[in-house]
């Protein structure tokens, strides 16, 4: 192993990813709660479902380009996107 294993990049993608992750999750759960309005209201049954598959799409998406810049980034992305659930969640509660 080489002892400049924590360079620069490396910690510019593990904070990258913790933010965007925490964005990420805010974004994502702030959808879900448009999607469950939208599901609950009458009429067309469509607007939701697409939103669904967009809002699903857009986190596959940010999680694939976590994972291009390495295994430190997607795991710092998955868990700033835990941290922001569980802190959006417990404001619900």
């Amino acid at each position: 192993m080489s002892e400049n294993w924590l360079s620069v990049q490396v910690v510019t993608a593990i904070g990258f990813g913790l933010a965007g992750g925490f964005a990420l999750a805010r974004a994502h759960l702030s959808a879900l709660a448009v999607n469950v309005r939208l599901y609950l209201t009458p009429g067309t049954a469509w607007r939701p479902v697409g939103l669904h598959v967009v809002r699903l799409a857009v986190v596959v998406t940010c999680f694939t380009i976590a994972a291009l810049f390495g295994a430190p980034a997607l795991i710092a992305t998955l868990v700033g996107f835990t941290l922001g659930r569980t802190l959006e969640l417990g404001q619900h509660r």
